[in-house]
């Protein structure tokens, strides 16, 4: 009887926390920059007019979306792909 009383407190305590849904935060346009090499390629957070690449994954606030500015964008030489024939 003493048992079957301890798993039930057990049980009840850890129900919440089984039952408690996860909470999805969303990345910060900031946030979407981690792993980018190339400066250029960066995003911030700016008006759609402006933008070259949009990131849909960044969050932004206001009317501005998570993107890659559209002028001081150049590709190296280097970068240059061929096209396959």
């Amino acid at each position: 009887m003493i048992v079957q009383t301890v798993i039930f407190c057990l049980l009840l305590t850890f129900r919440a926390c089984l039952l408690h849904e996860r909470q999805y935060k969303p990345l910060r346009c900031a946030e979407t920059n981690i792993n980018q090499t190339r400066s250029s390629l960066l995003a911030t957070c700016l008006e759609a007019k402006e933008c070259y690449i949009i990131r849909p994954v960044g969050d932004c606030d206001n009317n501005e979306v998570c993107c890659v500015k559209k002028y001081d964008f150049q590709i190296e030489e280097n970068e240059l792909i061929d096209p396959i024939e």
